[in-house]
């Protein structure tokens, strides 16, 4: 950092927020936003002017950055009124959860969703009344997470003709686990 003061004014990168070293060292911060980690931060350019004297003048222009919502929707209907709240839709990339029921169309509410949001991001979807795995192939048993793991692969692979090969190597995998615990 001595060799710094060598400079009227230090701009560095990488750092996606504004951070200030000191008076004339910092980071100017990305210019728009990278992930929805940023969402709520506000970016700008800084304007640095260093007189013939070597004073330094810095002024913050701020900057008109990428809009970022995250929506939770719980019907198809749902999508289209989520969108017309939206101040921006045509700029806001959108990270969207649809909650489904059994009889909903995954599809249907994914070409809605995209039709509505023009900068839609991979949407997560969670079906509300399927049951939970364990619930399905039997509770876990706690006391012996490798029985319960062959039992359920040798459900699952039932007349499969690699079924033996498969099993196997799922017992030398779960040998090896238990070793390296």
């Amino acid at each position: 950092t001595d060799r710094l003061s060598d400079f009227g004014y230090v701009a560095l990168g990488h750092v996606h927020e504004p951070t200030a070293i000191s008076d004339h060292v910092r980071y100017c911060g990305a210019l728009d936003r990278i992930d929805f980690g940023e969402a709520g931060q506000d970016r700008h350019a800084m304007l640095v002017e260093i007189g013939d004297d070597g004073r330094i003048a810095q002024r913050e222009l701020p900057l008109d950055a990428t809009p970022m919502a995250e929506l939770e929707i719980g019907s198809l209907a749902e999508i289209a009124e989520k969108a017309e709240m939206l101040p921006d839709r045509e700029r806001t990339i959108v990270k969207l959860t649809m909650r489904l029921g059994r009889e909903d169309s995954a599809a249907l509410w994914l070409a809605e969703a995209r039709a509505n949001f023009p900068r839609l991001r991979q949407p997560d979807f969670i079906q509300l009344d399927d049951p939970l795995p364990s619930l399905v192939t039997g509770e876990i048993e706690r006391a012996d997470v490798g029985k319960t793991v062959r039992d359920y692969l040798a459900g699952e692979l039932e007349g499969d003709p690699d079924r033996d090969d498969l099993l196997a190597l799922a017992r030398e995998l779960l040998a090896e686990q238990a070793v390296g615990r």
